[in-house]
């Protein structure tokens, strides 16, 4: 699974939702982690903050009935490469892509399985 510019776009999208609703302020965020979880069926990307509250979701059309086997390994590096291309310093794209591709992925990463 290639992913098509606009796989790209949707992901990017959502993730930028994501960051619309918490803007940089002077006080401390209480959020510590986000949990994105997509559905191999649906083509459903779902985000959630620590109190499995919704953020936001979509569909990702290249994404319904995928049937790779490896398909949350490529999942998670599109969400490596919008994250990167759209938030990331130069230097932390540097050491993220130090990251082989059979490593385990980061928390910050991690896609769950949905049915």
């Amino acid at each position: 699974m290639k992913d098509t510019e606009q796989t790209l776009q949707q992901v990017e999208r959502a993730i930028r939702k994501v960051t619309e609703k918490f803007p940089p302020s002077e006080e401390p965020t209480v959020l510590t982690d986000l949990h994105i979880r997509v559905s191999q069926d649906t083509g459903e990307l779902k985000v959630f903050d620590d109190d499995d509250n919704e953020i936001t979701r979509c569909v990702v059309e290249q994404w319904i009935d995928n049937k790779d086997d490896d398909y949350y390994q490529k999942v998670a590096a599109t969400l490596r490469t919008v994250i990167e291309r759209k938030w990331c310093s130069t230097s932390r794209r540097r050491k993220w892509s130090r990251w082989p591709s059979s490593s385990p992925t980061p928390s910050s990463l991690r896609t769950t399985t949905t049915k």
